[in-house]
């Protein structure tokens, strides 16, 4: 008798969920932080506050022209791929929200996969029973929460003091590949963070020096 993948999976990943000291410490199942690079704990809102300089550019450039990629939808008929231009999909990726146009937020999801590697989408059902809105959030205000039989329970919004709770089904969670987590993703900037991070404090050496007109700052 064969066993689908799927159930050895949600098996295992469930022992490992029953010694949370133990996954924890290896950091496979819910590791938000990494070994090095803008600093040994660096979390999500550091790795978002280096969106300057280099960062800057190279992520601005990446995330503008994933934005100016016209969408398509295609259904399959036969051997051929009929485009489909009036669907509820279209309309609402054209039109994901009342404040983002389509290209804002393409363009800050990009971003936020760039420097984090991870992108959450909220999408309110309406009253047709389908997505009738897309709201991009913050990548360092959401936590995933386990779950030890569908591997994701839900999702936690934190920020300064408050917290909602999201189900499953109301999020769609953006991200690269991680093979540190499979739950968060891993970004461009944490790859290189050691570069990010010598350049960093090559350029503050550099600033303060000039600031003190390279006078030393104790004379014997």
């Amino acid at each position: 008798m064969k066993i689908k993948f799927i159930p050895r999976l949600r098996a295992a990943v469930g022992i490992l969920l029953g010694k949370e000291a133990i996954w924890r410490e290896v950091g496979i199942l819910g590791g938000r932080q990494y070994s090095g690079g803008i600093g040994p704990d660096a979390d999500f809102s550091e790795m978002m506050q280096a969106y300057l300089g280099w960062v800057y550019a190279c992520a601005s450039i990446v995330a503008r022209n994933v934005a100016k990629v016209p969408l398509r939808l295609y259904q399959e008929q036969g051997e051929d791929w009929i485009e489909i231009e009036n669907h509820v999909l279209v309309d609402l990726l054209d039109s994901p929200n009342p404040i983002h146009t389509r290209f804002e937020i393409w363009e800050l999801t990009v971003v936020w996969l760039e420097l984090t590697g991870n992108a959450y989408w909220y999408m309110p059902i309406n009253r047709l029973g389908v997505p009738g809105e897309i709201w991009p959030i913050p990548p360092d205000r959401m936590i995933i929460i386990p779950d030890e039989s569908e591997l994701i329970k839900g999702y936690l919004y934190r920020y300064r003091g408050k917290e909602i709770a999201f189900e499953r089904d109301e999020i769609i969670h953006l991200r690269y590949p991680n093979p540190n987590s499979i739950y968060y993703g891993m970004g461009p900037l944490q790859a290189a963070a050691y570069s990010y991070d010598l350049d960093l404090y090559m350029k503050k050496y550099s600033v303060n020096l000039l600031k003190t007109m390279a006078a030393p700052l104790v004379c014997l």
